[in-house]
């Protein structure tokens, strides 16, 4: 039950991992590292951690964040198993798999975090979908139909979360108790005793890590706080990486640039279809097969390289049995266009 409760969990988180690497070589060796680290390494720390006086309480903390990979619940699962056997054979008693805490937390456990990677896998694969959606709570929060981030933004979020969670694992250590009450070990196991570690508790830890939690929570929420004030600023002065990007765009067209004559009656029959309309009801009002409604596509900018625009309000319609020809010179954005509409990767607006 436990391996297959494993492969429900693992093969969904498997094929999310996929989306970090574009090469499958690259992915299979990065994935075998995750599952070394996640199901051996953790395991292997959190059994060594509990044991050890000074770091108990840091292990009661992280044993939390350990426990969304599935590896490592079924390492620990498959080690508990394994313990009860040698010890129910040593002793001569009963086989009770199913009393152990860290099988049945794997059996809780691994169902729900299959449940939650095959939803993150399914928005994955519905992109289309997901981009709609967070665009649309990107919108109510920081303003401007943009889903990107500033890199100022990105890199503040990265360096405040992580100062906060490390805030957090240390405030928490001192106030849920040491985490292990008992630690029985092999050698204890033979006459049937017991060997029971309770470090004094110091009076003064509680107000000081209650203190420490509470600050790292505070540069959590104030951390978001100004991110989204910032990017809120960013969208209202028209300062995004995508508004730079098209007035760069512009500015190399220069004033002399004309839209020709056909793309410009593309553009307003569509607009004249879809606007004041939602996709969806542009679509059902419509009989063409396709329909392209202002869309935008910006690369950000990569190493010393500026961000490019790669397609620039592109607005067309395709009727039913119709034969398109869809025409460019190179860099045009025609793979760009079309990797967009088979969902290769969201447009940018």
């Amino acid at each position: 039950v436990v391996i297959f409760l494993y492969g429900l969990a693992a093969i969904p988180l498997a094929y999310c991992y996929t989306w970090l690497f574009t090469s499958s070589s690259t992915a299979q060796i990065g994935i075998i590292i995750f599952n070394l680290v996640t199901g051996w390494v953790l395991v292997i720390a959190h059994q060594v951690m509990q044991v050890l006086p000074n770091t108990r309480e840091a292990d009661a903390v992280l044993v939390h964040f350990y426990r969304f990979f599935p590896p490592f619940n079924f390492g620990q699962a498959i080690l508990s198993l394994t313990q009860e056997w040698y010890i129910s054979e040593l002793l001569d008693t009963t086989h009770a798999p199913f009393a152990s805490a860290d099988v049945v937390r794997a059996l809780f456990i691994l169902p729900l975090e299959a449940i939650l990677f095959c939803t993150i896998l399914m928005g994955i694969e519905h992109s289309y979908t997901t981009h709609a959606v967070l665009l649309r709570i990107t919108t109510a929060i920081c303003g401007g139909e943009t889903l990107g981030c500033a890199t100022r933004s990105k890199i503040a979020c990265a360096l405040s979360s992580t100062a906060a969670l490390i805030l957090i694992i240390i405030g928490s250590a001192g106030l849920g108790g040491n985490g292990v009450e008992q630690v029985q070990t092999a050698l204890s196991l033979n006459d049937g005793s017991t060997e029971t570690t309770s470090p004094t508790p110091d009076p003064s830890a509680s107000p000081v890590n209650a203190a420490i939690l509470a600050i790292g929570a505070g540069v959590l929420v104030s951390s978001i706080a100004l991110c989204v004030w910032y990017e809120r600023r960013l969208r209202r002065e028209g300062d995004t990486m995508e508004e730079a990007a098209m007035r760069a765009l512009r500015a190399a067209e220069g004033s002399a640039f004309e839209e020709d004559d056909d793309v410009a009656a593309e553009r307003q029959v569509v607009n004249s279809i879809a606007g004041g309309k939602g996709t969806s009801a542009a679509i059902a009002s419509s009989d063409d097969a396709v329909l392209v409604h202002g869309v935008q596509k910006v690369f950000g900018a990569r190493g010393k390289a500026p961000p490019k625009v790669a397609v620039v309000d592109l607005s067309l319609r395709i009727a039913d049995g119709e034969c398109f020809g869809f025409l460019g010179v190179n860099g045009a954005g025609k793979t760009t266009t079309i990797s967009m509409l088979t969902g290769e990767f969201p447009p940018t607006r």
